[in-house]
């Protein structure tokens, strides 16, 4: 079994093999981030293929469904302050999604994946913080939200 000697060489049962440390990438398409310049770069990359675009009509369907999927507040139930911060949170997403995918920027991937996050939370947040009652809405609800966060993963990882 190989074990580490160096950062360029490593012992493999008495014999020394020098190793060559992997390539550096510039950022571009197909590379790993590997440091902050290079995550720079990648981010600022473009969104290959239509991933930006179906990413982009996922939500398109995803905002409304989740709207008529909500029921009304329970009657004298007060709108916690933290649900509030989500929502703002949620609409400062959205709109950096929105504006990264209309550029087909992969940053605009990353931000639909933190909207998809942040949508989540305040789907299970809802009935916990009891502004809502449990209803047959939360898990159509919750499948809208964890759909969304599926999309953005899998548009990232073709990014």
């Amino acid at each position: 079994m190989p074990t580490l000697a160096g950062p360029r060489q490593h012992v493999e049962q008495g014999t020394t093999d020098v190793v060559d440390p992997p390539p550096a990438t510039d950022g571009g398409a197909g590379t790993e981030p590997n440091g902050r310049a290079d995550l720079r770069a990648w981010l600022a990359g473009p969104v290959p293929g239509r991933a930006g675009a179906w990413t982009g009509v996922a939500w398109l369907v995803a905002l409304p469904l989740v709207e008529a999927l909500e029921p009304e507040p329970v009657a004298g139930a007060s709108f916690p302050w933290y649900a509030t911060l989500l929502g703002v949170a949620l609409l400062g997403a959205l709109a950096l999604a929105a504006a990264g995918l209309l550029a087909a920027r992969r940053w605009g991937l990353v931000a639909s994946l933190g909207a998809a996050g942040l949508l989540t939370a305040g789907t299970v947040a809802c009935p916990v913080s009891g502004h809502h009652a449990w209803g047959a809405w939360w898990p159509g609800q919750l499948a809208v939200a964890l759909t969304l966060t599926a999309v953005s993963v899998r548009a990232l990882r073709r990014a």
